[in-house]
C-alpha cells in the first residue's frame, strides 16, 4: 500500500514528546520521509488531545486527495500555531518601527489589536488554532463582538478590520495563506464626522472648571487648542523642548508624526500658563506630563489625555461629540477666524498644504509667530 500511495497515514505519538507523525514519498530521496508535526507547546493534555485528533483527520484526507507536503511547500507554514504567526507579524513590525519605517503609533495599535484578537480567539477556546484553520468567519464574528458585544463605534469596527486586514496580508506575503481572510468584509459606512467644535460658552465652562481642579490638565488642554501638537507629540514634550525666551515650542522629527522637526508659536495665554505652573524650574529632561500630568522622569502614553478627557467630559455633561481632538478643531477655526490668515494658521498646526500658495512659504524660520503670541482669546 505504500509503494501505491506513496504515504503512511498520519498518527499521533505521546511519550515524551508529543508529535504527530506521518510518512510521504520524498522526491528528493525517492524514499518514504518521515514529516513530523510537533504538539508540546499545548499545555492542556486533554486541548493537546482534540487539536491532535483533529489534525490527524485533516492531513489524512488530504493524504488520500493526493496532497504531498514535500511537494507543496506552503504545507510547511499553514500547520504552525496561528499565535506563531501574529508573534512573527510583530516582531517584523517592531523592526520596521525601530528602522523608522513605522510610527510609533502604529506600532502600538498593532499590540493592542493582536492582543485582543488573541484575547477572544482564547475565550473561545481557540488559543492553539492553526494557521490553515483561520478563516474569514472568525474575522466576522471578532468584528461582531467588538461592535455589538463591546458596543464600540462603528469607526472602531472599521479600524480592527483594516489591522486585520494588514495582517491578512501579511500571511499571504509570508505565504502562511493563499488568500486573504478578510476579502469580501466591508467596512461599516459612517455618515459625516462624530467629531464637533467645541462651543465658546463650553469651552469657558471647562477652562473655569479645569482652572479650580486641574490646572496641569488645563495646560494639555491648552496646548492642544493654541499649538495643535498631537496627543502622542504631546506625551514626548520634554521641558527643554520649550523655549521661554522665544515663546516656541520644539517638536523633534523623531516625535513628530510627518517625521520633520517642528517649531509651534506659544500665545500669550498659554506663556502665562506654563509660567503660573513654573514649568521652567523643573529638569530640563522632564517630560512635561508625566505622573498625574505633572512633569517627571516617566514618559506616559498620549492615551492618558484621552482618559483624563472622558473624566472630565462626564463631569460636565458634556456630549460625546466632544472630543479630546476637538480642542484642535476648534482652535484651528478660532485661529482662522481671528487671524484670517490660513497660511500663519498652516504652519502653526504643521500640516502639509491648505493652500497652493505653500510651495512660496518659508519655512525655515524657528523663531514665534508674533501674531500667534500676541493672540489672547
Amino acid at each position: 500500500m505504500a509503494e501505491i500511495q506513496n504515504f503512511k497515514p498520519a498518527k499521533l505519538h505521546t511519550k515524551k514528546v508529543w508529535y504527530i507523525s506521518l510518512k510521504c514519498f520524498d522526491p528528493e530521496t525517492s524514499k518514504l520521509k518521515e514529516k513530523r508535526y510537533k504538539l508540546m507547546n499545548i499545555e492542556d493534555v486533554r486541548e493537546r488531545r482534540r487539536y491532535a485528533k483533529q489534525l490527524i483527520e485533516t492531513l489524512n484526507t488530504k493524504l488520500y486527495a493526493g496532497w504531498n507536503p514535500f511537494i507543496d511547500a506552503e504545507a510547511k507554514k499553514e500547520y504552525k500555531f496561528f499565535k506563531e504567526v501574529v508573534n512573527h507579524f510583530l516582531q517584523i513590525a517592531e523592526k520596521k518601527h525601530a528602522d523608522g519605517l513605522l510610527a510609533v503609533d502604529s506600532i502600538k495599535d498593532y499590540r493592542s489589536v493582536m492582543k485582543i484578537f488573541s484575547d477572544w480567539l482564547k475565550k473561545r477556546g481557540d488559543e492553539n488554532i492553526y494557521v490553515y484553520q483561520i478563516e474569514k468567519i472568525h474575522v466576522i464574528k471578532f468584528l461582531d463582538y467588538i461592535y455589538i458585544e463591546q458596543k464600540r463605534t462603528p469607526q472602531t469596527r472599521n479600524n480592527y478590520l483594516n489591522m486585520l486586514a494588514i495582517l491578512s496580508g501579511f500571511m499571504v506575503e509570508y505565504d502562511y495563506k493563499k488568500y486573504k481572510i478578510t476579502d469580501g468584509i466591508k467596512k461599516l459606512r459612517i455618515t459625516g464626522k462624530i467629531r464637533k467644535i467645541i462651543s465658546e460658552d463650553k469651552h469657558l465652562e471647562l477652562k473655569s472648571y479645569l482652572e479650580i481642579n486641574d490646572k496641569h490638565f488645563l495646560l494639555a488642554c491648552e496646548i492642544l487648542f493654541y499649538t495643535f501638537i498631537r496627543p502622542r507629540e504631546m506625551s514626548e514634550i520634554k521641558i527643554k523642548h520649550i523655549n521661554f525666551k522665544t515663546g516656541t515650542i520644539f517638536i523633534p522629527a523623531a516625535n513628530a508624526k510627518n517625521k520633520k522637526d517642528g517649531v509651534v508659536t506659544i500665545p500669550q495665554n498659554l506663556g502665562n500658563l506654563l509660567i503660573e505652573l513654573k514649568i521652567h524650574e523643573f529638569p530640563s529632561e522632564y517630560f512635561l506630563f508625566s505622573d498625574g500630568m505633572t512633569p517627571g522622569t516617566k514618559q506616559k502614553d498620549g492615551k492618558i489625555f484621552r482618559d483624563k478627557w472622558l473624566i472630565v467630559r462626564r463631569k460636565l455633561n458634556f456630549p460625546d461629540s466632544y472630543q479630546f481632538y476637538s480642542l484642535k478643531d476648534t482652535g484651528i477655526t478660532k485661529m482662522l477666524n481671528k487671524t484670517g490668515n490660513s497660511l500663519l494658521v498652516r504652519d502653526q498646526a504643521r500640516h502639509h498644504s491648505l493652500s497652493v500658495t505653500d510651495k512660496y512659504t518659508d519655512k525655515s524660520n524657528t523663531l514665534a509667530n508674533k501674531t500667534i503670541s500676541d493672540l489672547t482669546y
